[in-house]
């Protein structure tokens, strides 16, 4: 079986992602909005990249940079969702990213409990088996009911409130990490641009963060929470399809339920699963739309 240029390609976007998320993954510059853009625009796949990008930077952005991620494979994840979504014609990205997800969490469940050099070899085997292997799960997805595709396009729309549950309850509970308060604006403000396919996004975020890092170095962060509250606020309105007072209804308490859950120590993988579910539920009794 012949190997192609594009097939090499996604194996080394694989093997490098998989390597950062291991290692490199506290640095602002290898965050998912940035590191998933390139590899989309490596892949032909600029404008997934974004979106995914900005996606698991809502989610996964406080959480990463707190160590409480749970899953560690998050930009391996993405770089799977971006490949399956290619294979099976953009048939739904939503449902793409949660297979990325839950195989990234396998592949790190494997990974766990042995020695860096087998990590290492067991990373590469498992991107060649997905280069090769995933297309084929893109046909099966093939035969989903279009009905259910749909609604889970539309639940996929609620799951950046998963990261205002994170922000909200990262400044309620006045954390100490200095971090966190920092990379709020720039994750607001970076993931908005993203998902709105503005390659800024990606360079707005490392820029807003360094720059507060600057600003704010051997000072109190307490005034930028002002600023924090403002952007989350501004960025839940800006989220909303609508303002009717049904939407509104059902978003805050998506919201509220966020909150309880990240209270109760579930990691952004499992808030994600479960918020999916729950926007399927929704969109079947047409309360979202």
């Amino acid at each position: 079986m012949s190997i192609t240029t594009y097939q090499i390609y996604l194996l080394a976007g694989f093997v490098i992602l998989g390597l950062v998320d291991l290692y490199l993954y506290r640095y602002p510059i290898f965050h998912p909005i940035v590191l998933l853009t390139g590899v989309g625009y490596f892949w032909s796949e600029f404008s997934h990249g974004l979106i995914v990008g900005g996606v698991l930077e809502l989610i996964f952005g406080i959480a990463q940079i707190r160590e409480t991620r749970r899953l560690n494979l998050i930009l391996y994840a993405g770089g799977l969702a971006i490949y399956l979504n290619q294979q099976t014609h953009n048939i739904n990205l939503s449902l793409c990213m949660a297979f990325g997800l839950l195989l990234a969490l396998g592949l790190q469940l494997i990974m766990e409990p042995v020695r860096d050099w087998l990590k290492w070899l067991i990373l590469v085997v498992f991107s060649i088996a997905a280069v090769f292997l995933l297309p084929l799960l893109g046909e099966i997805l093939g035969y989903i009911p279009a009905s259910l595709l749909n609604h889970i396009a539309v639940a996929g729309g609620i799951l950046p409130w998963i990261f205002f549950a994170y922000a909200i309850w990262s400044l309620s509970s006045r954390t100490r990490h200095r971090e966190v308060t920092l990379a709020i604006p720039a994750i607001l403000i970076g993931s908005y641009l993203a998902i709105r396919l503005n390659f800024w996004g990606a360079v707005v975020f490392v820029g807003v963060y360094y720059i507060l890092d600057v600003l704010l170095k051997h000072r109190e962060v307490e005034a930028i929470r002002w600023l924090d509250w403002l952007l989350v606020i501004v960025g839940i309105y800006l989220m909303l399809p609508n303002l009717s007072w049904l939407i509104v209804g059902v978003f805050a308490g998506i919201l509220i339920l966020n909150i309880v859950l990240v209270v109760r120590k579930f990691a952004p993988l499992e808030i994600y699963l479960l918020i999916l579910i729950i926007g399927i539920i929704l969109s079947q009794g047409r309360l979202l739309s």
